[in-house]
């Protein structure tokens, strides 16, 4: 039985964690401005480099601005942020997001979806289609939530590999702790059995190269998020 090696957040990762919680919490909003270094210095229990490196590091995330001969203040990262400004949200609560923030995942996950399905069923082998069954077998195989959605999140990784498309991978991997957190959410509400059907129903339209109808279910299934009786939100947010 093989162990994965255990390791221990830096001091800087944490300072970095800590701001961004705050800002993605509101606790610190766009335009509020930070004490000066060396008062971070003392309310963190931080060394000087420690703050200096962390700022460095939310400046290029796009969480803050540093102006010269002013200070630092928290950024715009809605509409200035960066793929890491994405990674950090989608870090924010394990994954567990607010109502506003999973519709626009769907939204988005929807999209990219649709198009991974048209791209994976063009460019795949037959062999390459009949090799995403393992990850449904082990889905199926699976009774533990997590080990199911783990599968799942798998097959959906290995399809964007498949797709050509040398970005969806990386959107899938940052995306992954999010898209977890949903399924967990989901299933707690509606039980292993829709979430296994809804994604073995598409992996069978896939297979069968069935574009039109792939498509359209990515659409069905991943609304069930958000409306109906299987959603996981709240109507209002």
């Amino acid at each position: 039985m093989a162990f994965r090696k255990l390791t221990t957040p830096s001091l800087k990762e944490v300072f970095v964690q800590e701001i961004e919680n705050m800002i993605l919490s509101g606790e610190l909003k766009i335009g509020d401005q930070l004490p000066p270094e060396r008062e971070l210095v003392a309310s963190t229990g931080v060394s000087l480099s420690v703050v200096t490196a962390g700022i460095t590091e939310l400046e290029s995330c796009g969480f803050v601005e540093i102006r010269p001969r002013q200070g630092i203040f928290v950024s715009d990262y809605i509409h200035k942020g960066s793929i890491e400004t994405l990674r950090a949200l989608m870090r924010y609560k394990n994954g567990m997001l607010s109502g506003r923030e999973l519709r626009s995942l769907i939204e988005t996950r929807i999209a990219l979806e649709q198009l991974m399905i048209r791209q994976v069923i063009e460019c795949s082998s037959g062999e390459e289609l009949r090799a995403l069954s393992k990850y449904l077998d082990q889905m199926d195989a699976e009774e533990e939530p997590e080990k199911v959605v783990d599968a799942i999140m798998d097959f959906f990784h290995e399809m964007s590999t498949l797709s050509d498309n040398i970005l969806l991978p990386l959107l899938y991997h940052s995306f992954r702790s999010a898209m977890s957190g949903m399924y967990m959410r989901f299933i707690e509400k509606n039980g292993l059995a829709p979430a296994r059907d809804t994604t073995r129903q598409l992996y069978d339209y896939v297979l069968a190269r069935d574009t039109e109808k792939a498509v359209e279910w990515v659409d069905i299934y991943l609304r069930r998020v958000i409306e109906g009786p299987s959603a996981i939100v709240e109507p209002v947010d």
